[in-house]
């Protein structure tokens, strides 16, 4: 294991580790083995004298975005617990250069295999993918906002893949890894032409949100097809289905599709419209009556052959997005990291990248969890028991909010390690230098006074 590799380590500091047992047994054995020799060769890891390895290394980092307040911190925990007794400049300086070692880790952790379901595959499926992005601001001169290009993949429940941009970077599917087979669910982001013939070009199928305006649809003679006309056409009520074999052009080349589009509630329907409304507002222009009224229909497109998957399935396949969207929401307030603590481009990538290294630990460490509870209501089952119309205890659905806060705890808990009071006075000559931080230009009227206190009275002056 990579860990076990060291340089010239501070032995006043490492003599006594009392907070590195849970890392040591629980975390680093789950990193990747060529942990060190990548953090070497992407200069992660270059003229580290006062850390140990790579893995502690990746503590610190991990602990400045989960546990610590600042770089400072940073410094004196790495003290207390045995990393390193290095300044907070000094791990500004290695978390700015560990940015292309930490998305190298972050790749190599989403890409554990992943079981396919037996039903999936004789249906042509390997992976369904909800591919959606979300941003992360930072403070800044220039106000940065960073983009997370995300892909969940649903059967497993764990992310996939990941991609960290600046906000010029749009959503599109490019910039994920398709392979045969996988079916792709995604939003309006990527209702496009050719993002569509992208993933049919990688073999896989598709199921995205589209709207009338951006993506135009023609018959099997070629002929456009205007989607207003026909949706009105249909006189659908409330709740009805209507598809339509469709096809778009792509290089001069046809490429088929099935056109579904579901007719909203009245209540669906007005929040959407609402939502259009002030979405037209924000951008200061006129809005069209037609554009309300294609506000009432959900409309998606998809590449699934409807001998197999049916419209009403489809479209369960659709709304199954949303779960993304929460994910996105379990991420940031159990985090609480919507505006992490970087000033420069370069650190605040690195931040945010060490932040989903750690969301990946944990997801792996949530999925060790449902399986184990898994493991253990197969054990008690009685295969005999008649069924029952009641859903009992044990048979509830898992709270992923409760099991993801859980297991963030507990990665928090594995990172911070432990220290006491002993551990603190044994450390105060290492922490003497990080507790008197740089030099002052104003004097420190707090310190001056105690100081006059504290002298005798004959020899006290008095501060002016």
């Amino acid at each position: 294991m990579s860990s076990a590799h060291h340089d010239t380590p501070n032995m006043s500091v490492t003599q006594e580790q009392p907070g590195t047992q849970s890392w040591e047994r629980e975390v680093v054995p789950r990193l990747p083995n060529q942990l060190h020799e990548q953090a070497q060769q992407l200069h992660a890891f270059e003229r580290s004298r006062q850390i140990g390895s790579a893995s502690d290394l990746l503590r610190g980092v991990l602990a400045y975005v989960y546990t610590v307040h600042s770089f400072a911190h940073l410094s004196l925990w790495s003290v207390l617990v045995g990393v390193a007794d290095i300044s907070a400049n000094a791990w500004r300086k290695r978390l700015r250069q560990a940015g292309p070692w930490l998305t190298w880790l972050l790749q190599e952790l989403l890409a554990s295999s992943t079981a396919v379901a037996p039903w999936l595959a004789r249906s042509g499926l390997r992976r369904v993918l909800l591919i959606d992005g979300t941003h992360v601001p930072c403070p800044g001169p220039h106000g940065l906002i960073w983009r997370v290009h995300t892909a969940f993949d649903l059967l497993t429940g764990r992310l996939s893949q990941l991609r960290v941009t600046d906000s010029h970077v749009a959503e599109r599917l490019e910039l994920f890894e398709l392979q045969q087979g996988d079916l792709v669910i995604t939003d309006r982001a990527n209702g496009y032409r050719e993002r569509i013939a992208f993933v049919r070009e990688r073999l896989a199928h598709i199921v995205v949100r589209f709207s009338a305006a951006t993506l135009p649809l023609h018959d099997a003679q070629g002929q456009r097809i205007d989607v207003l006309k026909w949706l009105k056409g249909r006189h659908a009520p409330a709740g009805r289905i209507c598809s339509l074999p469709v096809c778009i052009q792509q290089q001069g080349q046809p490429l088929a599709l099935r056109m579904i589009a579901l007719r909203l509630t009245e209540a669906q329907r007005q929040r959407a419209q609402r939502r259009t409304k002030r979405q037209a507002s924000k951008q200061q222009r006129a809005l069209q009556a037609d554009t309300l009224y294609l506000a009432g229909w959900l409309l998606v497109v998809t590449t699934l052959p409807s001998e197999q998957w049916s419209d009403q399935q489809v479209l369960a396949l659709y709304q199954a997005r949303w779960h993304i969207e929460l994910l996105f929401k379990r991420i940031k307030q159990l985090l609480h990291q919507q505006r992490l603590r970087c000033t420069t481009a370069q650190t605040a990538r690195a931040a945010v990248t060490a932040l989903l290294v750690g969301w990946a630990l944990l997801e792996e460490e949530g999925q060790q969890m449902r399986w184990a509870l898994d493991e253990a209501m197969q054990q008690v089952s009685q295969p005999l028991a008649p069924p029952s119309s009641e859903t009992s205890q044990d048979e509830a659905p898992l709270s992923e909010w409760l099991l993801a806060e859980l297991s963030l705890d507990l990665l928090a808990q594995q990172i911070r390690g432990h220290y006491d009071r002993a551990r603190v006075r044994a450390c105060l000559p290492q922490l003497q230098r990080l507790l008197r931080p740089g030099h002052r230009k104003r004097p420190h009227l707090y310190t001056q006074v105690c100081r006059w206190l504290r002298i005798p009275a004959a020899e006290g002056e008095l501060i002016a």
